[in-house]
């Protein structure tokens, strides 16, 4: 039986590899859905971070994974002014 931590962790990580897929795939032209998607996967791998259980590297992958392509908005954000 897995916790409710880790199931949370284990959907911020489906959120922030469908998140990479659309952002690095081109697959959609819309930024806020997909800004909105990846601040969704970082507050459930926040959450999960935050109760208590063993395996905290689910959630901190999840949480990589969510910030590399918010991360990627704001450096063009920057880059193109």
């Amino acid at each position: 039986m897995t916790s409710l931590s880790e199931k949370l962790g284990l959907v911020s990580i489906v959120i922030g590899c469908l998140l990479n897929i659309l952002v690095f795939a081109y697959l959609t032209s819309s930024m806020i859905a997909m800004i909105l998607l990846g601040i969704i996967g970082i507050v459930l791998s926040i959450l999960s971070l935050f109760l208590k259980y063993e395996k905290k590297w689910i959630s901190l992958l999840g949480l990589v994974l969510n910030l590399i392509p918010l991360l990627y908005f704001a450096l063009l954000f920057v880059a193109l002014g």
